[in-house]
């Protein structure tokens, strides 16, 4: 269900939601035509298609790569930048470019 949902935001352009937004809750706020104004709006229109992005592409990597690197002694920390984290390169790199 947050699949489909996020996947219909993506078929929205930005611009129709992101004016409503920005005019409105900048103005309130402050931030209307200031650089974190803009900076605000870029990054909440961004997170969710890179999480979404991530979460797939983490999803498929196989849990036993896992275990063999816990199993050949590395703690979690090890197993985070050694083993899951090489193969997420190219995701996000991806996510960076969006």
């Amino acid at each position: 269900m947050a699949f489909a949902f996020i996947l219909a935001t993506l078929l929205i352009p930005e611009v129709v939601y992101c004016k409503a937004f920005y005019m409105n809750s900048m103005k309130k706020v402050g931030l209307f035509d200031t650089y974190q104004g803009l900076i605000i709006l870029y990054v909440s229109s961004v997170i969710p298609f890179a999480v979404l992005i991530l979460n797939n592409f983490v999803g498929k990597i196989p849990v036993s790569l896992e275990e063999a690197a816990a199993i050949d002694g590395a703690n979690f920390i090890q197993i985070l930048f050694y083993i899951i984290l090489p193969f997420d390169e190219t995701c996000y790199c991806h996510s960076m470019y969006y």
